[in-house]
Formats: C-alpha cells, sequence, structure tokens
C-alpha cells in the first residue's frame, strides 16, 4: 500500500491486515480544559473557615491558600492559613488566619489566577470581592444591669439566651463610685438571657454609682454568638439606701439613750454590741437594744451605772448587722452628740 509515495504497513499494531478501512478512530485535541467557576462560598459558624462551591470537582489545593484572599467589612485584604479539598469535591475550604469574623459582618473573598485546577486539570481564573454567606451568628449585647437587694450580686441582661457563663466570671469587673472591683462567679439564670455574677468581698452599698464592664474573651450566646468587650455600663442599684444617724437623746433617768434615724428600722434586738457611748470621755456599753414604738427609734440600755445630769454623752456605731425596714445597712457613726435630759444635780449655794 502507498500513499502519495509514502509507504503504508501492510499490518497494523495489532498484527491485523491493512486490506481495509482503518478501525482505529481519532481526535484532534485543541488543549484546552474548561476552568471551574465561582459559584459561592460561606463561612463557618465559628467564623474561622470560608468554603467556597464551584462548578465543577476540584483538585487538591493543598499549600494554595495563598493565591485566596478575603476582606471583612471592606478593610485590608486578608489571608488564610491552609487550602484543603471538602468531602463534596465541589468545595474547597480555607482557613482564615487575619481578622476573625465576626456576625453581622460583610465578608468578600478573591483569588488571584495561579495553579488551583479542577479535576479535570481545567485552570482556575481569577475573581474578585465575591460575596460570603456570613454564617457566624449575631453577638449578643448589654442590654440592662442590676444589683440584688443585698448588693452581692449584678446581674446582666442581653439581647438573646447565653451559653453557660460557669468559670468566666474573670472577664468581667464592676466598678464602685470610681473603685475597681471584681467577681467571684458567673452563672446563667434561670432567664437565660441574663448571667449572674457574684460580687468578690464587701457588698454594694446602697446610694453608690456601680459601673460593670467586660474585656472579650469566651462568653458566647446559646446560639454561639461571641461577646464583644464593653465598658462602663450603667448598673440599677437596688441596694436600699443606708439609714442615717439623726439625732440621739437619754432619758430622764439616764438610763437608756434613743437613737433616731433618717428612715424606719428593723428589730435590732441582740445587736447592742456594735453600738458604745463616753461620758465625758470615759468609754461605756449597752446591755440591750429595742426597737421604739416609733420605728425611726432604736432604745439603748446602758449598762451599769446610769448618766449623770450635766454630763456629755457621745454614742458611736461601728457598722455591723443594724438595718433598716428596707434593709438598708447602718453605715458606722463616731462620737455622736446625745441630748442629755438627765436633770442637773442640785449643788450647795450655801
Amino acid at each position: 500500500m502507498a500513499n502519495n509515495g509514502v509507504a503504508i504497513p501492510t499490518t497494523d499494531q495489532r498484527g491485523a491486515s491493512r486490506n481495509s478501512t482503518t478501525d482505529i478512530g481519532a481526535y484532534e485535541f485543541n488543549g484546552i480544559f474548561p476552568p471551574p467557576t465561582f459559584v459561592s462560598a460561606a463561612t463557618n459558624a465559628a467564623g474561622t473557615l470560608i468554603t467556597i462551591t464551584f462548578s465543577r470537582n476540584m483538585a487538591n489545593p493543598a499549600s494554595k491558600h495563598g493565591e485566596f484572599s478575603y476582606k471583612v467589612n471592606g478593610g485590608a485584604v486578608q489571608s488564610f492559613s491552609a487550602a484543603a479539598l471538602n468531602a463534596t469535591i465541589t468545595k474547597i475550604d480555607l482557613t482564615c488566619s487575619g481578622t476573625a469574623i465576626a456576625g453581622g459582618d460583610t465578608v468578600t473573598v478573591s483569588y488571584a489566577k495561579g495553579t488551583v485546577l479542577a479535576a479535570n486539570c481545567g485552570v482556575l481564573e481569577s475573581f474578585t470581592d465575591q460575596p460570603v454567606t456570613n454564617n457566624v451568628p449575631a453577638p449578643p449585647t448589654f442590654a440592662s444591669a442590676a444589683t440584688n437587694a443585698v448588693g452581692t450580686v449584678i446581674t446582666i441582661t442581653f439581647s438573646k439566651n447565653m451559653a453557660d457563663p460557669t468559670g468566666k466570671h474573670g472577664d468581667f469587673s464592676f466598678k464602685i463610685d470610681g473603685a475597681d472591683r471584681n467577681f467571684s462567679a458567673a452563672a446563667l439564670d434561670a432567664d437565660n438571657t441574663k448571667i449572674n455574677l457574684t460580687v468578690n468581698g464587701a457588698a454594694i452599698g446602697g446610694g453608690t454609682t456601680v459601673l460593670v464592664s467586660y474585656a472579650k474573651g469566651t462568653v458566647l450566646a446559646a446560639d454561639n454568638g461571641v461577646l464583644d468587650s464593653f465598658t462602663d455600663q450603667p448598673v440599677t442599684n437596688n441596694v436600699p439606701a443606708p439609714p442615717t444617724f439623726a439625732s440621739a437623746a437619754t432619758n430622764a433617768a439616764g438610763t437608756l439613750i434613743t437613737i433616731t434615724f433618717s428612715k424606719n428600722m428593723a428589730d435590732p434586738t441582740g445587736k447592742h454590741g456594735e453600738f458604745s457611748f463616753k461620758i465625758d470621755g470615759a468609754p461605756r456599753s449597752f446591755s440591750a437594744a429595742a426597737l421604739d414604738a416609733d420605728n425611726t427609734k432604736i432604745n439603748l440600755t446602758v449598762n451599769g451605772a446610769a448618766i449623770g445630769g450635766g454630763t456629755t454623752v457621745l454614742v458611736s456605731y461601728t457598722k455591723g448587722t443594724v438595718l433598716a425596714a428596707d434593709n438598708g445597712v447602718l453605715e458606722s457613726f463616731i462620737d455622736q452628740a446625745v441630748t442629755n435630759n438627765v436633770p442637773a444635780p442640785p449643788t450647795f449655794v450655801s
């Protein structure tokens, strides 16, 4: 056989006779594989990963993460630390290494043409600022805060249900009249929008200004939204204002000192040891305390010799457990003047 002077073998590669039309198929390849295209992208719930879906199965993109980038809220270009083929091989998972993605952020992703391929060897073309569905839950926000009536707990209310904050009390702090204080425990309230923070140390006093702060850490909403920092948020102080000393006077026999306060008082029985008095500078004590029929008054029974007429009497209180009727805590007071109603003794004239 011959073809334009070129010798043609009489048998093919299988040894079969070439005495008829060839049965070996052939086609022309132009060297172009159809490229994959961007379809969609989305974050994971933690905001640590962006998964891109393409129009066809992809080849393994390991170590090619540097060809991708992302932006958060239109800011600086951020980078990825890893790229991996998803179990669904039309998808590539990109691990974020730049600014963390938070709930509510607007995220875009880009690719600069490099060596990322489809499984069919089609070459991925560049794309810029493609939208990313942000699946990170919106963060909870501070709504309000209040103390309990005894000043030992601050309860913060948030905009959504919260996860258990046990052990995370160190992320919170508060101030009383500008002085820094901290908490000893945190617990989720029965109303899951609230966290109860136990005051470390002395209780919050009535009438004080209280502010609460949070330094962003690991406190989460029930849907895993991450709580952002907040500073010096006002706390409603539900501790009753303390009663204050108004006046004091002896009875005519000098056996009793009656103190009048600024509000109705609770029963002080058994608390007389928290009070003391002086007669002309000499310290003395009381043997009993009782609520007067006028509940703004407490009657203190003098221990020992009665107060004499014409003497100077002063009364003091060391803060303890004496309360107003509304549980306001009586603060200490020192050397308050006592009107001496004991008649002055007669004196020799002549």
